[in-house]
């Protein structure tokens, strides 16, 4: 089982996560973003709890085998 984590809570949330979600062999273990009501609920819904809104934190904290970032460039 591949562990990812997510930076992003735009695309990340969106587009990343769910995508991960559905992906056999790959369990999402945290997401790093604005902790926005969006956010909130639909990681309330999926199950997952390690909401960060620090990616430092979220990589000192998480035993993780990916990451996959979705920010702007800047």
């Amino acid at each position: 089982m591949i562990r990812v984590a997510v930076i992003g809570s735009g695309f990340g949330l969106y587009g990343l996560l769910p995508a991960f979600l559905a992906t056999k062999g790959c369990k999402v273990v945290a997401i790093c973003g604005k902790k926005s009501p969006r956010l909130l609920e639909y990681c309330k819904k999926v199950g997952l709890s390690n909401i960060y809104t620090s990616w430092q934190e979220m990589l000192l904290s998480e035993e993780i085998d990916a990451l996959a970032i979705a920010v702007t460039p800047d």
